[in-house]
């Protein structure tokens, strides 16, 4: 199967009183009708859906419409995690009502996973989560670093052996690489104890990450990726090619992972006198 692999939208963000919305939107277009044209049924998007938890009335109407033309009209699946800029509460109301219809949206992690089986590919999906809150999951109260409470969290889930498996989730994942950073993304805390080691999820066929918003494989493993953002959110990103990451596995655990351009109504540049 082929599926999209989108993150950090971060709908509704300004740049310098500059509302991007307007591009943000016509992005959002641009993946819709590439999914149309190649005929790819199924998007992730893997947290930050919003720039703020208190999302603007303009952006929740956009994800609104585009939710609707997805589902509704080209009869898409989407599939949803929180990130940590999200809002749990918000994004997960009302988000049952369209599970029959294919939208899957998760905003707090869940005891078990249930896994949403998808022409014979299982993802499991994670959002953004502190090690508090596995703490109060499991009442392990001696969970303190998020490595901690990532590689628990994992230990506690069964996962399918004989189908291709796809873990979706907004954590910072790192390896031996550093990864490269944007100033636009929020320090998760203080030290570096937000690093979750890559090895934990090693097992997965592919690994959709967001959270990091310059598009790169992490570990030298290209079936563990952040996709980065659509659109370029800090100046340290602007020599950044943005694109989505096109994703096709297969039955036997074959991946071809390529990513498809976009290009944004208006661009950031630097311009040097």
């Amino acid at each position: 199967m082929k599926f999209i692999h989108l993150a950090d939208l971060h709908l509704g963000k300004i740049i310098y009183q500059n509302n991007l919305l307007d591009i943000q939107i016509d992005l959002l277009n641009q993946v819709m009708n590439y999914m149309v044209q190649k005929k790819i049924d199924t998007l992730v998007i893997a947290g930050d859906v919003y720039d703020r938890a208190i999302a603007s009335k303009e952006s929740i109407v956009a994800l609104n419409h585009f939710l609707e033309a997805m589902i509704l009209h080209y009869h898409k699946k989407v599939l949803i995690i929180s990130g940590n800029h999200d809002s749990s509460e918000r994004l997960d109301f009302a988000s049952s009502l369209l599970q029959s219809q294919g939208l899957y949206i998760v905003s707090y992690p869940e005891k078990e996973i249930r896994p949403i089986e998808i022409e014979g590919v299982y993802f499991y999906l994670v959002p953004f989560f502190k090690p508090s809150y596995i703490r109060y999951l499991y009442e392990k109260d001696d969970l303190k670093t998020y490595q901690d409470a990532f590689a628990y969290y994992l230990s506690q889930q069964t996962f399918v052996e004989d189908h291709p498996k796809v873990l979706v989730t907004h954590q910072f994942i790192a390896g031996n690489k550093e990864v490269i950073r944007s100033e636009s993304e929020v320090i998760l805390s203080v030290g570096g104890s937000e690093i979750i080691d890559v090895d934990l999820c090693k097992d997965f066929d592919y690994v959709a990450l967001g959270h990091i918003h310059g598009p790169q494989d992490v570990g030298g493993k290209k079936h563990i990726r952040y996709c980065g953002t659509p659109l370029k959110y800090s100046f340290s990103e602007a020599k950044q090619e943005k694109s989505i990451t096109v994703v096709e596995l297969g039955a036997k655990g074959e991946i071809n992972v390529s990513q498809l351009p976009l290009t944004p109504l208006h661009d950031l540049r630097i311009l040097r006198g």
